[in-house]
């Protein structure tokens, strides 16, 4: 079963991971048994790491999971992005993990989800622990526990607002404020006006992205990943799908593929609220007439800290062209197997892929950044439905 090839692990040491194991399952016993090292890579440009995960101690249970499953990813509209919570349900028999009984099913445990693919534990998703419900039959108890990833953290983080400085000492206060893992690279030369707004750091680290054009995601690790507009990940496609099989050993089949094309998906007529240490200004209307002429205006309203009115005039410009004319896209790719397919437990948020459809109309090919990923697992089936977006040119 594909259950038999999962662990969802626990750290019993203080302030560490709650993990829990499938280590009794038959085809466990030929599986790794270390235990899992946070390890970050060196990036040659300005990085900056923060604190490093506390030690392991690890108890494992030979829980009977019947069913995981996992979404996390970001949000981008109109060039806006949104950090979205990572989120993962485990649902168990027996009372091994009822928190009733069990002192280590506790809100703020860690834990995280691995499945064993070519000879490798892949962690799959990490988070803490926020809720733990048990049921109790005649026969047998249910238990359901649900997790969060760091993105709760930015969430429920409150910041000032800023002084002027540039994009990379900014992420790197705002990454740093909550105590927890994160890497940030960024060769970005753009400076941000200091703010006044009072608010969460997620929401303070969205328009920092915003003004800078970077990107930010919880990886599958929950270490928060924080890019500038230079230093994207990704010009090449790590998985190639396709509706015919092709003997390639980045091809995957998808079972399911979802193409539109959707009037409301742009945007002619912007505003701009850009926030300095004078307070805020709003700019615009910003318009694509053509556009509004033919659509009628689709409006958007986003949240800058640029230093200057120039920079906000440029942001605009380049906003409108880029997105004042609906397009046919492919929204989204699922994949539903009886086995792990070989990428699913390492795709992560903003890999790169391309996807081939064909239809009557002819056949459309794209190259895609994946923005969601969703995994819903139970003991025969592994079901990833993939969220994407159109990369950049």
């Amino acid at each position: 079963m594909i259950t038999d090839l999962l662990k969802v692990e626990v750290d019993e040491a203080p302030e560490t991971f709650l993990e829990l194991t499938r280590d009794n399952l038959g085809s466990n016993q030929l599986a790794p048994t270390t235990g899992f090292v946070l390890t970050t890579s060196k990036l040659t440009q300005a990085r900056l790491t923060g604190n490093p995960s506390p030690g392991s101690v690890w108890t494992d249970y030979a829980c009977n999971v019947t069913s995981v499953g996992i979404r996390r990813g970001i949000t981008l509209r109109n060039g806006t992005p949104s950090l979205e919570a990572g989120t993962a349900s485990i649902t168990a028999t027996g009372i091994e993990l009822d928190p009733k009984t069990n002192g280590n099913i506790r809100p703020g445990v860690r834990l995280r989800i691995r499945a064993y693919v070519d000879s490798t534990w892949e962690t799959i998703y990490q988070g803490q622990v926020g809720r733990a419900v048990s049921n109790y039959g005649k026969d047998r108890t249910t238990v359901s526990i649900e997790c969060a990833d760091l993105v709760k953290d930015l969430a429920n983080k409150s910041v000032d607002g800023g002084v002027a400085e540039s994009f990379t000492t900014r992420a790197q206060t705002i990454a740093s404020s909550i105590g927890q893992p994160f890497n940030l690279t960024s060769t970005s030369p753009t400076s941000l006006a200091a703010n006044t707004v009072q608010g969460t750091a997620a929401a303070a680290l969205e328009m920092a992205l915003t003004t800078e054009q970077g990107v930010a995601w919880v990886d599958r690790q929950n270490v928060l990943q924080v890019f500038g507009e230079p230093d994207v990940p990704g010009t090449t496609a790590v998985i190639a799908f396709s509706d015919t099989h092709v003997e390639d050993s980045t091809h995957a089949c998808y079972s399911d593929i979802g193409a539109s094309y959707d009037s409301s998906e742009q945007v002619n007529q912007v505003f701009i609220v850009n926030e300095t240490g004078s307070g805020s200004t709003t700019y615009g209307p910003y318009e694509d007439l053509t556009s509004v002429a033919t659509w009628g205006p689709i409006t958007a309203t986003i949240t800058t800290n640029f230093a200057t009115s120039g920079e906000v005039d440029a942001f605009a410009a380049s906003l409108l062209a880029g997105h004042s004319e609906p397009t046919l896209n492919i929204d989204s790719l699922r994949v539903k197997r009886d086995y792990i397919p070989w990428w699913a437990p390492t795709v992560e948020v903003f890999d790169v892929v391309s996807a081939e459809y064909h239809t009557e109309a002819g056949t459309i090919t794209d190259t895609l950044r994946v923005t969601e990923i969703e995994h819903t697992i139970d003991p025969f089936t592994w079901d990833t439905n993939l969220r994407v977006i159109t990369k950049e040119a």
